[in-house]
């Protein structure tokens, strides 16, 4: 046992031990490698045998649940080798546990590719961005395509590997690498044909390797999807990429203003413009257990955040509709008393005047179909709440930095622009 294991998550589910790789097809059923794979994306915590239980048997549990799932551990520890086994699969007080540290795990490997990126300059993070997609060959665990389960981590590696290839096609464009960035702005958009910053990094790229008539193209096609899809039309800063094409502005100056450090000063500016405002965020949840859990974590934040509490649908809809100056975010449960929370979005991105108020959809519910159906209304993002106060973290600081992207300057600020 010299040799570190590698498991991916990425595509199907590869391990590789002891010389020997094991397939999706290798783990002696489907409950065993199910098993794995919980045990995996837990990250290391350990899961009840009841948790386990719930999701490998969401409907029609065997009699025996514990033993049953105890013979599963042993099938799995046997697949994995009697020593790696024993070693990687721990036993806890009626709970078992995947000892992460002991491997190398795809999905680990590309989030701290991710993490260093971020805190080094543009040639160097794009080095590293890149060799994070290489490690991306698939949607995670792409063979379990009806998992409840697996919804909300797949959507959230989605999001990341889409953030990725933004960055890692806006370094490229910033160094001339024209078909580095193509390429980058394609994979996106043959998946999402709405995201309008691929749009805007294709049109870049077309426009800097001379072909004009193809970036107006682009942006045609960006538009019409717009249109027909979310009844909106397209971005100020897509209008601005469009007109400043039709001007005829040189290439370079465009690349300067829309990607590297030049984006970097448009974030600094806007955390500038933000510095001294709260966040203002209405929340739309009925439970009070969970609304005092939610605003308690709110305020761990290094952003302060000013709550607004409704319970149903129809109050959150009156207050959005009845007031000039909206939020800055709609915290939206699935599992509303009245209208649905869905119904609330969805109502939501129908009215002109509240369409591009940020979303976040922030529930118990994992069902891929309510997920599925949120993003079909256009929600911003789909998190599934935590059940104590320190799972709140990430949802914090993924606010934090969500705010200066969307935020206009408060309407009193001197400097603020014109709606």
């Amino acid at each position: 046992m010299t040799q570190t294991p590698i498991l991916r998550l990425f595509g199907t589910l590869q391990v590789e031990i002891d010389e020997r790789v094991i397939g999706p097809g290798d783990f002696d059923g489907l409950k065993p490698k199910r098993l794995l794979e919980l045990l995996l994306l837990s990250e290391g915590r350990p899961v009840t045998k009841e948790r386990l239980a719930d999701l490998l048997w969401p409907d029609h549990p065997p009699r025996n649940v514990g033993a049953t799932i105890e013979t599963y551990v042993s099938v799995l520890r046997r697949t994995l080798g009697r020593d790696w086994g024993r070693r990687l699969v721990r036993t806890e007080a009626e709970a078992y546990r995947f000892d992460t540290s002991l491997v190398t795990l795809d999905v680990h490997r590309f989030t701290e590719l991710l993490d260093r990126a971020r805190r080094l300059d543009r040639r160097q993070a794009r080095s590293l961005l890149e060799d994070a997609l290489a490690l991306v060959r698939g949607d995670l665990l792409e063979d379990e395509p009806y998992a409840d389960w697996l919804v909300e981590p797949r959507q959230r590696y989605t999001s990341a590997v889409r953030d990725a290839r933004l960055a890692a096609g806006e370094a490229a464009l910033a160094d001339g690498d024209v078909d580095t960035a193509l390429q980058h702005a394609e994979r996106i958009l043959g998946g999402d044909p709405l995201e309008e910053r691929a749009n805007r990094l294709a049109m870049l790229s077309h426009y800097l390797d001379g072909n004009r008539h193809a970036a107006l193209d682009v942006y045609d096609r960006c538009r019409s999807a717009l249109v027909e899809e979310l009844g909106v039309d397209p971005s100020d800063a897509t209008e601005d990429l469009h007109r400043a094409i039709l001007q005829d502005r040189s290439a370079g100056e465009l690349v300067a203003e829309h990607t590297g450090e030049a984006s970097a000063a448009r974030a600094a500016t806007g955390a500038s413009v933000l510095r001294g405002r709260s966040m203002r965020i209405l929340l739309v949840e009925d439970d009070p257990a969970d609304a005092r859990l939610i605003q308690e974590a709110l305020r761990t934040g290094s952003v302060t955040m000013e709550v607004e509490h409704v319970r149903d649908g129809a109050a959150a809809l009156g207050r959005l509709r009845e007031q000039e100056d909206h939020p800055d975010l709609v915290l939206l449960d699935v599992g509303l008393p009245g209208r649905s929370g869905l119904e609330v979005l969805g109502e939501l991105k129908e009215d002109p005047r509240l369409r591009r108020v940020p979303v976040v959809m922030l529930t118990s519910s994992a069902a891929e179909a309510d997920v599925a159906r949120s993003y079909d209304l256009h929600a911003n993002s789909y998190l599934t709440k935590p059940v104590d106060l320190a799972d709140f973290a990430g949802i914090v600081r993924a606010l934090e930095a969500f705010w200066p992207l969307t935020a206009r300057p408060a309407a009193s600020d001197p400097e603020a622009s014109p709606p």
